[in-house]
């Protein structure tokens, strides 16, 4: 295989077994002044949709959140009630306690607890007695951003736990 290069009009023309080749050309062209200011316009028209998915997912992700912590509050107070010698007052303070370990104002939070399908208090509960806990707060004390509600159907979020007395 022979190369042979030739310089003709500021391009370089190289040939390659009798076959002649062009490298690419770039040419210099002048810009468009009609395209000024495109990128501006682009930006205008697609920020607010950007920003409204943004923060919706903001606003989502801080919802499955608390719906996470909200179980792990459920599950900590029902196996606090679940254990003898325990009353009402100690598995509400359970409750509010994991809340607010994880960052959520426990104020607003709703601690519910039957024993049996009924609301009694635990200190009561016989062995073996089916004891259920449920831990509920409003939509809107874990929204970030309260002038774009995606949640405005959801107004509680609520987890539930249910387990046996035991001993």
């Amino acid at each position: 295989m022979i190369a042979h290069t030739t310089m003709r009009m500021s391009r370089t023309e190289t040939t390659i077994k009798g076959r002649k080749y062009l490298p690419f050309v770039r040419i210099a062209q002048k810009p468009n002044v009609h395209r000024r200011g495109v990128a501006a316009v682009e930006l205008a028209l697609i920020s607010p949709i950007w920003l409204t998915l943004v923060l919706g997912i903001v606003e989502i992700s801080q919802a499955l959140r608390a719906d996470a912590v909200l179980s792990a509050a459920a599950r900590a107070a029902c196996v606090t009630a679940s254990l003898p010698g325990t009353a009402n007052i100690d598995v509400i303070a359970e409750a509010k306690s994991v809340l607010t370990a994880n960052g959520i104002n426990s104020s607003s939070a709703t601690v519910t607890i039957l024993v049996n399908g009924s609301a009694l208090d635990v200190a009561s509960a016989a062995q073996y007695s089916k004891i259920s806990v449920t831990v509920s707060m409003p939509t809107t004390t874990v929204v970030v951003v309260d002038m774009i509600t995606f949640l405005k159907n959801k107004t509680m979020l609520s987890q539930s736990m249910t387990m046996i007395r035991q001993g």
